[in-house]
């Protein structure tokens, strides 16, 4: 072997030293995240089941009977889209809304087709003119 092959040969050698220590560092690193992260779950959880636990009986019904109705939505000058946020109300039945403008009544909102009995009762105090 000539001098060339042998510094060649230690370099490789140097270098494969290299990596296979940088794949064992990088195994603990991903250990040690695992480990992290089991810890934050079982942290979550835990706080997750005590919240549930802790909350009021009606908060959660409360909260998906309007989940983005903050404050009422005025019928003659709502876009589809806000219209849509009411509760049972998609797309076609917005359109609708919007085709029977202008109210001049909220019961007037009755006569909209697919705007039932129980359907008007949920949003009658969900919308005003």
């Amino acid at each position: 072997m000539t001098w060339f092959t042998v510094f060649l040969l230690t370099i490789i050698a140097w270098l494969v030293s290299r990596l296979l220590f940088t794949v064992d560092a990088y195994r603990q690193d991903l250990r040690d995240l695992r480990d992290q992260l089991h810890h934050l779950q079982s942290a979550v959880a835990g706080k997750v089941s005590s919240a549930v636990a802790n909350a009021p009986a009606n908060a959660q019904k409360t909260v998906a009977a309007h989940p983005a109705v903050t404050e009422k939505i005025n019928l003659n000058a709502a876009s589809k889209t806000q219209l849509q946020r009411l509760p049972k109300v998609g797309a076609v039945t917005a359109q609708r809304i919007i085709d029977a403008r202008p109210f001049d009544d909220i019961d007037a909102l009755k006569q909209v087709e697919g705007v039932t009995g129980s359907l008007f009762a949920t949003l009658r105090p969900l919308v005003s003119l």
